[in-house]
This record gives structure tokens, sequence and C-alpha cells, in this order.
């Protein structure tokens, strides 16, 4: 019987352990590559929000008006069909029909009384969905925001995370900025954390963080 060289074995055994290497190392790279898309898809989307609210801003006065100037009670409902004609929605009001469902960061649930819990939602004709709420808080700052933008830059595809796909705004009256914006670096880092919530992410990625 023909005996195989040494090194014949060597690189059989150098192969079988690369290909190991690559099954294993090949779905964490992937779910990266779709992780760095998102994070690219997010800060496109962002311009193009500050754009949207200025253009608001120009035309109306103001992003946020009162109810006096509005001859109404702004409502969470008033400001979607007030921002109606800058966002282009399929339809003029939010919805609770659509089956779909969010999860934090660290995939743990986000309980109905939370501040960033949203449930009425919009589409945009380019497929994103988006649902406003008032800043409930019963401590308010003077720069404290008038509401809270969702945007789930991937619609209702998965993965439906805060974080990964879901990124949240601060609405002012005459601004916006991402959720984050002004916190303390470390708080960020822990929130946009595989074990965080994930709501600083839209802040940190602007910056240039990372998962």
């Amino acid at each position: 019987m023909k005996k195989i060289p040494f090194n014949v074995y060597g690189i059989i055994a150098t192969m079988i352990i690369i290909t190991l290497i690559l099954l294993v190392v090949q779905p964490f790279s992937l779910v990266d590559f779709e992780q760095v898309q998102r994070i690219a898809k997010w800060k496109n989307y962002y311009e193009k929000l500050t754009y949207l609210f200025d253009l608001v801003k120009l035309h109306e006065g103001t992003i946020v008006p009162d109810s006096k100037t509005a001859g109404v009670i702004v409502s969470e409902e008033f400001m979607m069909s007030y921002l109606k004609p800058y966002f282009n929605y399929e339809y003029a009001l939010p919805t609770k029909t659509l089956k779909y469902s969010y999860r934090k960061l660290n995939n743990s649930g986000i309980k109905r009384q939370n501040q960033f819990y949203f449930n009425k939602f919009v589409r945009m004709k380019t497929g994103e969905l988006i649902s406003i709420k008032r800043n409930n808080s019963e401590i308010k700052f003077e720069d404290s925001p008038e509401y809270y933008m969702f945007i789930d830059i991937n619609g209702e595809k998965r993965p439906n995370r805060i974080g990964k796909d879901i990124f949240m705004i601060n609405i002012y009256k005459d601004r916006i900025s991402p959720l984050g914006e002004g916190k303390i670096n470390s708080k960020i880092k822990i929130s946009c954390s595989p074990i965080g919530n994930g709501l600083y992410c839209a802040d940190s990625y602007l910056l240039g963080g990372h998962i």
C-alpha cells in the first residue's frame, strides 16, 4: 500500500480546521454585516428626518404647534396628521391593526406603561413604520422633548428590535435629536450593548458606535 506523505495529512488537518472555523464564524459575520447595513441605513434616514423636520419648521413656523395656534388640542393623533404632508404616509391616521410587535435589544419585552411603548403606527410609502408619543414624564426639564418618534427602518420585517432596526428621536418645538443625545458615554454604551435596552443606539450609531 502506498504511503501518504506526512505533509498531506497536515494539509488535510489544516483544511478541516479552517472549514470548522468558517462554519463557526460565518453566521456571526453575516449578522454583523446585516447590522452594518442597518446602521448605514439609520444614518441616512436620520439625515432625511432632519431635512423633513426642517421643512415642517420652515413652512409651519414650528415643529410642535401649541393648541391655541393650531385651534385644536394638540395630541399624538393631531401630530401624526400634522406631519403627514411631509412624511407621505400610506394612510392618514395611526392604526393598531398591524401584525407587529417589537422587543428591546436584549430581547426582553417592553411594558405597556413604559414611556417608550408604542402601539399605533403608520407606514411610510417607502416601508418604514412610524409612531409618535407625547412625553408624559412626571418630571420635565426646560430642555425636555415634547414628543418621541419611533422609526422601524425595516418595517414589519425582523428583527424588530430597538437598537437593531428600531430607533427613536426626540421632537422639540424647533428641532429634533436622536434619543440618547446628551447622555453620558457610560449610559450610552450600556444601553447600546447586548445586555442593554437599545434606546440610546440611535445616538451611538450616529457617533460611530457599534454593538
